[in-house]
This record gives C-alpha cells, structure tokens and sequence, in this order.
C-alpha cells in the first residue's frame, strides 16, 4: 500500500538439558518486535462501514466532468474523498513488542 512500512525482528532461544534418566529440564524464549507504519496500521478488527477506502477508490472519479444530463457530477462526488487523501489521513504508526516464555520440568 502507498506510504506504508512494516518490518519485524525476531529472536529465539530454546535449552534442553538431560539432568539424568528420570529428570530433564527445558526453557524456552521469544522476543518479536514488530513496526508498521502507515495506512496498514489501522485496526481492522472491527470492519466499520466507515472505512470505506476501497469503495472510495473504485467510485472516486479523478475527471472533473461539467455535466450529463439533468444532473451535475458534484451531486455524485461530494461525498467521496481522493483516495491518496485517505492514505494520507489514515498515516499511523504501531508498535508491538512480545516476550513469550515456557519451562517444563519431567
């Protein structure tokens, strides 16, 4: 998407120790960061009708006609917004970053 950046860095580490036949030892970590910027992140969880960038885009006449017929073409566009506008009014940034850790013990 136009304006957008999304990078994530990751990192793992797993131990496993055999302390004897009957015990073993296990531990396990990690780390994601992850950075989006732009219009992709926006939460889209939720789907509200008014985020309505596709639709927009598809009925957005980038043409300025004078007229067709009885009607002028402000009546049809003057709810609908450039959609390079709405790329740049949805511009945000999100950052995430995850620690997961496990153990066992057998």
């Amino acid at each position: 998407m136009l304006g957008s950046r999304y990078t994530r860095d990751n990192l793992s580490l797993k131990l496993d120790n055999k302390v004897n036949d009957k015990v073993s030892l296990a531990f396990s970590i990690r780390y994601s960061d992850t950075r989006i910027y732009g219009a992709g992140a926006v939460d889209q969880g939720g789907g509200t009708p008014t985020d309505a960038r596709v639709k927009q885009a598809m009925l957005y006449v980038p043409i300025p006609f004078t007229s067709i017929g009885e009607w002028d073409d402000t009546e049809v566009t003057s709810s609908m917004t450039n959609p390079l506008d709405n790329v740049r009014d949805n511009d945000r940034q999100q950052f995430r970053k995850r620690y997961d850790m496990s153990g066992s013990f057998s």
